[in-house]
């Protein structure tokens, strides 16, 4: 879902298309759907060679659409069309992607397209086709790609970032980009890796054209910490049984944005986590099937109980630090939380994380919201994050998909922030993306929200209450047939 500040339009994505609503009211405009992109002049393309739309952006008088590709790992395609001042389209362009096109953004000028292009291995491992950006000139439709084929899989691994797979898996095919956040400059762009539990850094302004230069690994989580505990079990007979565990958790960030304070950027990830599951193939188990170093986990038999940590997902691939068979630490999928991280030359540096105060927030304010059936793998799941400044004050608004929910935080600095709001309607099931859109000259901020699951689309008016947070009244709810 993004907003077209100059029609005033919401563009939402559905499987094969955009709806066009008006942004006061809600009334449905047209679309852009698949069929229009493949009766191009010229492109001899079927509906069915471009697969379900992954996602939508706007800049000025053109809109890009992702599409994933006719079947998994296949290459994806990508839309660019171009609209007139009522918000008709009046021509389109195909262009060839490479394979999973997850996001699509443009530059803050709009001469360029940036495509995270995930590739996605298929569901046997078969094929593992190179993940990386594609770069595409708006004005010219002409393209390049940026890749990882220049690191050393070997020297990443050994700076923390997880490469994992079949036997022989490089470096080059197991990065895979989900989203991409710019700088305010546009020079620089982010793409989460989210698998990989790392970022990778594509510098726009380089001499030969737009590279990767860094992949930052992001470490682990410690959930043992006091204000970082976890609700690890669904069969605890508690809800919201939030404490310490001798658990990390890989950050696995999905979402992402950024902004910038003194001079510095600084990165807003949602540490959602995510395993890969393809086929045979399977990087996660539940504690209480492994073997426990008994050094490491004295207690090894009351952590394995259902009701402790027995039930919860583990990344198999983690953890056995000495090479004999058992796990001497754990590692979960996910931070179950959103943290900020200052971009260094060397690396990034964690500035904050949120801790457990995600599921304690859900736990005290809207308990209902607190799914326990999650519990035991990645809790709330923090999936999609937007920053807008609200007031003159940077707020981080974050999407949680099992709580169908959306929790606003005051981001008080780089190291600090605090609950601001949380915003949840019944009916509303998986949001997946949203945009703050602030208007002062006509006195209102509007948050508009896409979710996946239930197919509805819903605006909320955001206002400050005396105390300072965030107030939000639902405008209104379209209930859409996405294409």
């Amino acid at each position: 879902m993004v907003h077209d500040p100059l029609r005033d339009r919401t563009l939402i994505l559905g499987n094969d298309g955009v709806d066009i609503l008006d942004s006061d009211d809600g009334t449905w405009l047209g679309g852009l759907t698949a069929t229009s992109l493949a009766a191009i002049p010229g492109d001899a393309l079927d509906p069915g060679d471009l697969g379900g739309g992954n996602s939508v952006a706007v800049k000025g008088n053109l809109v890009a659409v992702a599409f994933s590709g006719a079947e998994p790992g296949s290459n994806g395609w990508v839309g660019l069309y171009t609209l007139n001042a009522a918000g008709s389209v009046t021509s389109a362009r195909a262009i060839e992607s490479g394979a999973t096109p997850d996001m699509v953004t443009f530059t803050p000028d709009g001469r360029h397209l940036l495509v995270a292009v995930e590739g996605e291995p298929t569901d046997d491992y078969a094929s593992d086709p190179a993940g990386g950006a594609q770069i595409i000139d708006t004005a010219t439709g002409k393209s390049s790609f940026a890749s990882f084929d220049a690191f050393d899989t070997d020297t990443l691994r050994e700076a923390g970032v997880r490469i994992t797979g079949p036997t022989g898996t490089l470096a080059a095919t197991d990065l895979e980009p989900e989203y991409i956040a710019l700088s305010a400059d546009g020079r620089k762009a982010y793409a989460t890796l989210q698998e990989n539990n790392a970022v990778g850094v594509l510098d726009l302004a380089a001499k030969g054209g737009p590279v990767f230069t860094d992949v930052f690994a992001l470490g682990a989580k410690d959930f043992s910490r006091k204000t970082a505990g976890l609700d690890a079990s669904d069969r605890d007979d508690s809800l919201g049984n939030i404490k310490p565990w001798p658990v990390q958790g890989l950050y696995m960030p999905d979402g992402i944005a950024t902004f910038d304070r003194n001079g510095k950027t600084y990165l807003v990830t949602a540490n959602e986590g995510d395993a890969r599951e393809y086929g045979d193939y399977m990087d996660v188990a539940r504690i209480n099937t492994l073997t426990l170093d008994p050094k490491a986990f004295p207690d090894a038999a009351t952590l394995q109980e259902n009701a402790n940590l027995g039930r919860l997902d583990v990344l198999t691939t983690e953890g056995d630090v000495d090479g004999d068979g058992d796990y001497d630490a754990l590692y979960t999928l996910g931070g179950r939380s959103f943290s900020i991280w200052e971009v260094q030359k060397n690396g990034l540096k964690l500035t904050f994380d949120s801790g457990d105060l995600i599921e304690r927030t859900l736990l005290q304010t809207a308990p209902s919201l607190l799914d326990d059936t999650r519990s035991d793998n990645k809790g709330p799941e923090p999936e999609h994050v937007a920053v807008a400044t609200l007031d003159g004050e940077v707020y981080a608004f974050v999407g949680l998909e099992r709580s169908n929910s959306i929790m606003a935080f005051h981001v008080d600095g780089p190291r600090k922030a605090s609950f601001a709001g949380l915003i949840a309607t019944p009916g509303d099931v998986g949001p997946e993306v949203f945009t703050v859109v602030d208007e002062p000259g006509r006195g209102k901020a509007t948050l508009y929200v896409a979710n996946e699951v239930s197919g509805t689309s819903r605006a909320y008016s955001l206002s400050f209450g005396d105390d300072e947070t965030l107030h939000c009244a639902s405008l209104r709810a379209s209930e859409l047939d996405l294409f």
